[in-house]
């Protein structure tokens, strides 16, 4: 693929880009573009901290891939602390809350799907786990499932060609 260079080539680039993701086939109207910044916008709003735009965070990204989950579950986790007791007392611990984002596989888009199934087989649904602590949030489960995601939309998107 060449490199996108002027700002020509880069409009050219973002309407094929679109073009090909439009379930419509109109140029005028694509639902698929209109729901993708939606969803970057709804990321920044839910999931910005004083260092990250929302939309570049694992959950964002999930959320603006996949949409928002058909099951959202929190729990209460006890971890052991860092750094605490080498002894031989009990070891001091720390909460922090997991959440899991499932969606349910007939729920997913057309192209991720075909993805899971030539990937994985016949799945039921799928599972991201994040771990929410003080200093902030990461993905502990599910880094495959995002990275089909993108493949899905980005290299082998539905639409025309």
């Amino acid at each position: 693929m060449a490199a996108v260079t002027t700002p020509a080539e880069f409009q050219a680039f973002r309407q094929q880009f679109w073009g090909r993701r439009n379930p419509t086939g109109d140029e005028g109207d694509n639902s698929a573009s209109a729901l993708f910044f939606a969803r970057v916008a709804d990321a920044d709003r839910l999931y910005s901290d004083e260092d990250h735009r929302g939309s570049v965070t694992d959950r964002g990204g999930a959320l603006i891939l996949l949409g928002p989950p058909n099951i959202l579950r929190h729990r209460p986790v006890r971890v052991p602390a860092l750094g605490a007791g080498t002894g031989s007392g009990p070891r001091q611990t720390v909460q922090i809350t997991e959440e899991i984002w499932v969606y349910f596989t007939q729920d997913l888009a057309p192209p991720l799907r075909d993805l899971l199934r030539r990937e994985y087989g016949p799945v039921a649904d799928v599972s991201f786990t994040f771990v929410r602590e003080r200093r902030g949030t990461r993905m502990t489960e599910g880094r495959e499932l995002l990275r089909l995601a993108r493949r899905a939309l980005v290299v082998e998107p539905p639409g025309p060609p």
